[in-house]
Order: structure tokens, then C-alpha cells, then sequence
């Protein structure tokens, strides 16, 4: 979802919240008023699942690698913040606001471990961030995400990684794999195309239609399982908490890392938003797979993800605002 025109539009205050919740009620209704919906809905998941993950690994680009080795401060503030900071954040924060080792508790983990590898990009970019930059990191954090999936689980469960890898292993295997396969196959046959501005048309036209499959991921997940996702008014309270308090200390943490390290703005947006953004719509994606029997995991990632987009609009707007009074700075010291 690192195209041109997806991201500007999932920056748009309400724009993600109104599709995906219109999609969780539509659901709602349908696996209470379609006969035989659980068996309906629930044959065609696996299908969007691949469509979705297909499109997101079309749309990823590998290149830029000489922005990494020209920022290591920056290079240095991201890895740091998203792979070891906020790991410990993420286990220390859902270890208090939801005890006990529910399932609810992994989906908020899983929620938080994972940093953003699509739209991110798209409030970078409306902020006027290191947007280069940004999008060069997308393969790194992919791929050691994807890694990390099962240490995560394993951790938390208590079981050995190798028998978390028996299980989750043909859940990655089908979700990850079979994309990857498609989507490395399409690039191959997008390069043998005489006309390659169409080609590359083509390819950053692949994120448009993400926002939709998603959402239509999320309809048919809410429609196979009904009222099974409807969380009690605890269990909504401590994934608000969760998410909450998540938000609010990597604020904090941001804030104090970037004027520890003297980051410009631009480089100030890009740790702000790759910190900020989680990558719900891929671990939605897997963990259907893996876990699609445990309605309240799931549950807990769509409510963070709902939760997530008007964070990131206030985020757009604070950062507006300290570039604009930059800006009328900058102007004022040059009159002087």
C-alpha cells in the first residue's frame, strides 16, 4: 500500500474509521440476518486474505538503500524505537491493562509489535517527512517482522519456537508464501512489457484497491464468526486502555529520542509515524490464518486498528503545526 494516491487517502481525517467500521457492522448484521453465514463468509476469507497480502507485496518497492547508509542516526532512532523499545513497552503495558494470558491480551500484542509497512508513508508525506527514506525502510522492517512473528508468539505462549513454527509455520507458509509467489511473478512479467510507463502505471495503481480488500477482509471475518467478535464492555475497555496508553508514551518517547538525537523535521516525522503506525491489515491478515478459531484476537486487532487512524490525524496536525511555525521562523530570522 506504498503507492502515490492510497496513502493520501487513508491520511484523510475519518476515512479509514467510517470504511472499516461500516465494514464490521455490515458484517455484524449479515451473520445475524444471512442463513448459513459462518459457512458463506467463511470459505471466501482465505481468498481475500491472499488478494490482500498479493497487493501489498505488488506494491512494495526495493529501492533506495543509499538513504540507510547516509542517516545513521535516523536508521539507528527507528530500529531501536520499533524492535527493542517498543517490544518491551508493548509486554509491560498489555501485562497491566489486560492480565491474564487471554487471547484478547495476545491480539493487542500483536496489534502493537508490528510497525506500519504501507500507509504510513501517506502522513510522511502530507507532513513533508523523509519520505525517501521511509519508503527504503519498508523491506527492512517487512522482513524482520514477518521473522519476528513467531518469536512473539512463542513468548508470550511459553512454548518452544519450534512447536509455535509447527503450527504457524503452512499459516506463513500459505499467507506469506503464496503472495510473495504472485506478486514476485507479476513483477517478472510486468519487466517483459515492451511499454514499461505503462508497466510502472500499473504497479503504483496496485495499492488502490488495498482499502477496499481490507475491508472486505474485515466483512467477511465479522460475518463467518457473528456475534463471537463482539467484545464485553471490560474487554473493550482494556484494549482502549492498551492502545491508549501505547500512543501516549511513544509520544513521550519520540519526542524525547529525536531532541536527544537532534533530528531534523523531516527526519522527525518519518520516526513519529513509523513508530506510531501499526501493521494491523498483514498481521490481520496471517493471524486469521493461524488463529481464525479465536474470535476476541482478532477482534482486538480491528478495534487497534480503529483506534489507530485518529491518532495519526492528530499526529498530521501537530506536526503541521510545528512545520508552519518552522517555516514563519525561518522567514523572521531571514528579515532580520
Amino acid at each position: 500500500m506504498t503507492s502515490h494516491d492510497v496513502p493520501s487517502r487513508m491520511a484523510r481525517p475519518g476515512f479509514a474509521v467510517l470504511l472499516f467500521s461500516a465494514a464490521m457492522l455490515a458484517g455484524l448484521v449479515a451473520a445475524a440476518f444471512v442463513p448459513g453465514a459462518p459457512r458463506l463468509f467463511g470459505e471466501v476469507v482465505d481468498y481475500i486474505i491472499i488478494a490482500l497480502v498479493t497487493l501489498l507485496f505488488l506494491d512494495i518497492r526495493f529501492k533506495g538503500a543509499g538513504h540507510l547508509i547516509r542517516a545513521p542516526r535516523t536508521l539507528s532512532a527507528v530500529m531501536g524505537m520499533n524492535f527493542l523499545i517498543i517490544p518491551i513497552l508493548a509486554f509491560g503495558l498489555t501485562a497491566v491493562t489486560v492480565p491474564g494470558d487471554s487471547m484478547l491480551r495476545l491480539g493487542v500484542l500483536i496489534y502493537l509489535l508490528f510497525p506500519c509497512t504501507d500507509w504510513f508513508l501517506g502522513f510522511i508525506r502530507v507532513t513533508r517527512g523523509n519520505a525517501a527514506l521511509g519508503a527504503a525502510l519498508i523491506p527492512i522492517n517487512l522482513l524482520i517482522q514477518i521473522a519476528l512473528y513467531p518469536l512473539w508468539i512463542s513468548l508470550f505462549t511459553g512454548d518452544s519456537l519450534g512447536s509455535v513454527l509447527v503450527v504457524l509455520g503452512p499459516a506463513l507458509l500459505y499467507g506469506v508464501g503464496i503472495p510473495v509467489g504472485i506478486a514476485a511473478a507479476l513483477r517478472l512479467g510486468l519487466t517483459l512489457v515492451a511499454d514499461q510507463g505503462k508497466a510502472e502505471a500499473f504497479r503504483a495503481k496496485a495499492g488502490q484497491p488495498v482499502p477496499w480488500v481490507l475491508a472486505g477482509m474485515i466483512f467477511a471475518l465479522f460475518a463467518a464468526y457473528g456475534r463471537e467478535y463482539i467484545l464485553a464492555p471490560t474487554e473493550f475497555g482494556q484494549v482502549l486502555l492498551a492502545v491508549f496508553c501505547f500512543f501516549l508514551v511513544t509520544y513521550v518517547l519520540i519526542e524525547l529520542i529525536s531532541r536527544g538525537l537532534k533530528l531534523d523535521y523531516g527526519n522527525y516525522s518519518l520516526l513519529t509515524f513509523t513508530a506510531s503506525a501499526r501493521n494491523a491489515p498483514l498481521m490481520l491478515a496471517i493471524t486469521a490464518l493461524a488463529f481464525g478459531e479465536q474470535p476476541a484476537l482478532l477482534a482486538a486487532i480491528v478495534l487497534g486498528m480503529l483506534l489507530e487512524f485518529p491518532h495519526l490525524t492528530a499526529l498530521t496536525w501537530l506536526l503541521r503545526r510545528r512545520r508552519d511555525r518552522q517555516h514563519r521562523s525561518s522567514q523572521i530570522g531571514v528579515q532580520i
